[in-house]
């Protein structure tokens, strides 16, 4: 792996954990988490498993300690892996489609999966009683979803612009 894509990994990560921490509740004191706007970036930009272990394992690790809720920690970083190496399949997966558009589906479909997987580990843990897990889907996750999809496809371009502007390549 060169040091370049890990430097800008690191880079990425940090952004999202910005995003993250300043992310405000939307509801019942729960945030949507924006540090997957990043993570989906990251696999998009440096599709190869060993970025993607670099990628989930950032990822999860600055989520795990910046989450508000009481016992997440655990979920929030097994999570990160879980989700990312399905997003790095559904990257794959889609073949040959422009990474725009891989990133749009990656990021609603990314979302959705992340939200699942974190809201289903929670429950195991006892963080939550499985009967939220609708609810909560339906009032988190689906917005959370919605807002990724904007803020991804802002974010990425951006780290295009960003890229062209200094003239440097991955």
């Amino acid at each position: 792996m060169k040091l370049r894509q890990e430097i800008t990994i690191a880079l990425l990560i940090a952004i999202g954990l910005l995003l993250h921490y300043l992310t405000p509740p939307i509801f019942a004191g729960v945030k949507p988490d924006l540090l997957l706007s990043m993570m989906f970036i990251c696999i998009v930009l440096f599709p190869t498993v060993k970025n993607t272990l670099i990628t989930a394992f950032l990822s999860g690790l600055f989520t795990a300690l910046t989450t508000g809720m009481p016992g997440g920690q655990i979920p929030n970083f097994i999570e990160k892996f879980i989700t990312a190496f399905i997003v790095l399949l559904l990257f794959y997966g889609l073949g040959k489609l422009h990474n725009q558009i891989k990133l749009g589906i990656l990021s609603l479909l990314g979302t959705c999966i992340s939200g699942t997987v974190f809201l289903t580990l929670a429950a195991l843990f006892g963080a939550f009683k499985m009967s939220i897990f609708g609810p909560t889907f339906v009032a988190v996750v689906i917005p959370a979803a919605i807002l990724n999809f904007v803020v991804t496809y802002i974010l990425y371009n951006l780290v295009l612009a960003a890229k062209k502007a200094a003239n440097v390549s991955f």
